[in-house]
């Protein structure tokens, strides 16, 4: 069991070192921002509101009033939901889906990284490639290792061709005939 769980690690090193990575990002780890490119572009996802007072506060109170509605009401779980999930609407509401699998924004989208890893600071590769896949970067040439960020709100057959797409991208812009993938948690 060791042997396997360390040909986790070694398994990058043994592939050719001159052949891309390619670091498909798991669930969430890219950011959504509404907006784009433009000056009034936000970061929807991660909320940037989780962290502030008020939501804090309103998401408490909405708990503890649902919770006591909740009991109030013969164990009725339509009561506790009354309370809480307008809260958590409000916070998720820019990266809503319509039930018919359309995005609620048609303005929000997800970051992309065209770049080799060697293109970014430090403190910019800790965030595009999360600790797990700068792991597998160390035993690859940063100038060969690139990070796929996709909408993970997508289906995962547009994510797929995405990947391809991003692939042959990889494939043109090194002149490599094939790239290494390695994929986090839902990448």
């Amino acid at each position: 069991a060791l042997m396997l769980a360390g040909l986790v690690l070694v398994a990058p090193a043994a592939a050719a070192t001159e052949v891309p990575l390619v670091v498909v990002q798991g669930f969430a780890a890219v950011p959504l921002v509404k907006n784009a490119g433009t000056d009034q572009e936000v970061t929807v996802f991660p909320p940037e509101n989780v962290g502030t007072t008020g939501f804090v506060a309103d998401l408490t109170t909405a708990l503890v009033t649902g919770f006591i509605e909740y009991g109030a009401n013969g164990a009725n779980w339509d009561a506790f939901g009354k309370r809480v999930l307008p809260v958590v609407k409000d916070m998720l509401d820019d990266i809503a889906y319509n039930t018919d699998g359309t995005p609620v924004n048609d303005n929000v989208t997800h970051e992309t990284y065209d770049e080799p890893m060697s293109s970014y600071t430090e403190e910019e590769r800790k965030a595009i490639f999360t600790e797990f896949g700068l792991k597998y970067a160390e035993q690859y040439n940063p100038d060969l290792v690139y990070a796929f960020g996709y909408d993970w709100r997508e289906s995962p057959i547009d994510c797929a061709n995405d990947l391809n797409d991003f692939i042959k991208y990889v494939k043109a812009r090194t002149g490599s005939s094939k790239v290494n993938v390695v994929a986090i948690s839902q990448g």
